[in-house]
């Protein structure tokens, strides 16, 4: 029994094979781990293998939308092939141009100053003008983002952060009127904690951000007016801004 037929025509198939320069596709592994897919996902896509998540057995919109984003592949139904993303005129895509775009993106595209703001702008957008009743479904979606990033990328220098700075809802009441074992609910009520546990590792780094904070909104704002940045915990003023001698 032969080796099952590569799928040479599909769009995944044709991807790995301008994701390398030997003229051999690299592997499904290799894509996964490049574009954040899980392989089985991969694989039953390119064979064109139906699941419950995927009853049609092709690309969905959530694979297209990895791939643009860790390489900047758009699959094109019209042409039959991938192109690069935002290229005008538009740019077939290859792999000297993926090259290119990895370099790019890790030596030059980043910009400190504005990048992160951008992001805070489109947040407080957000909870500006959403309904009421939808501002914690928002709030926990993003802390949810948060906490997958912070696996995600690994940096464990921020667990205690994130631990000693969660949003949680308890349950509170007196314990009487016993149902079953229990307490009865009905005389309970709820309340929503911001949790803050204060340690020096936490104090040091929050005073640390909050003053990168202050110093970077004085450099964007370029005005003779000082900023003011503070949390609940703590507040910067102008003596702690100053540079302290060495």
């Amino acid at each position: 029994m032969g080796r099952p037929q590569k799928h040479t025509d599909h769009p995944l198939y044709k991807l790995r094979l301008l994701l390398s320069d030997t003229g051999h596709a690299i592997t499904q592994p290799d894509l996964s781990r490049l574009v954040d897919i899980p392989l089985p996902t991969l694989q039953s896509i390119e064979c064109g293998r139906r699941s419950r998540r995927n009853p049609a057995g092709r690309m969905t919109e959530e694979v297209r939308q990895k791939i643009r984003q860790a390489i900047w592949a758009v699959w094109d139904e019209n042409k039959n092939r991938w192109m690069f993303e935002y290229s005008n005129p538009p740019a077939e895509f290859s792999y000297q141009l993926f090259v290119k775009y990895r370099r790019f993106i890790q030596e030059k595209a980043a910009i400190q100053e504005t990048d992160v703001e951008s992001l805070k702008i489109r947040v407080d957008a957000l909870f500006e003008n959403i309904p009421k009743e939808s501002w914690m479904a928002l709030f926990w979606r993003l802390e949810e983002c948060l906490e997958e990033c912070l696996k995600h990328f690994e940096v464990k220098e921020l667990e205690d952060l994130f631990r000693a700075n969660r949003s949680e809802v308890h349950v509170l009441g007196a314990r009487i009127g016993l149902i079953g074992g229990g307490w009865s609910s009905k005389t309970a009520s709820l309340q929503r904690t911001y949790r803050f546990t204060r340690t020096k590792r936490l104090e040091v780094y929050l005073r640390e951000y909050y003053k990168r904070c202050a110093l970077r909104y004085k450099e964007l704002s370029k005005t003779a007016s000082e900023p003011r940045t503070w949390s609940d915990s703590f507040r910067l003023d102008d003596e702690y801004l100053k540079e302290k001698p060495h």
